[in-house]
């Protein structure tokens, strides 16, 4: 049996269309990220909202279509990563006190540019499979 690869054009493709539901802030941080007027708390006052949005109105629409999804498991997983997740929230909160705002910049970009690394690796990497 011969197995039917898809186009190129199309694994390309769906490489870009799978970076919009799994970082929908990107454009947003790019934007507040390049324009030389907006400081670093002007930046994450236009950020974290739009973060916080995305993430009610996705548990509200998972929750509206999906809600066996809601059970007892889900909120032990809750429970379980919202501690974890903590480390990481007061780390982030500290280096955005302690770095300038050229600096915080060039960190959010580097950023930025590690993630596009891993989604052009994992990419190419699915090309080949």
């Amino acid at each position: 049996m011969t197995v039917r690869r898809p186009a190129q054009w199309w694994v390309h493709l769906e490489g870009q269309l799978w970076v919009s539901p799994h970082f929908p802030d990107l454009p947003l941080v790019m934007w507040t990220g390049i324009r030389k007027t907006i400081s670093k708390s002007q930046m994450r006052a236009i950020v974290q909202p739009f973060i916080v949005f995305l993430q009610i109105a996705a548990i509200a629409t998972n929750a509206y279509h999906n809600p066996a999804r809601f059970g007892k498991p889900y909120w032990i997983m809750l429970e379980v990563t919202i501690p974890s997740a903590l480390p990481g929230t007061l780390t982030g909160v500290w280096i955005y006190h302690k770095l300038s705002e050229v600096n915080f910049k060039r960190v959010i970009f580097i950023l930025l540019m590690l993630v596009g690394a891993t989604l052009v690796i994992k990419g190419w990497a699915g090309m080949y499979q």
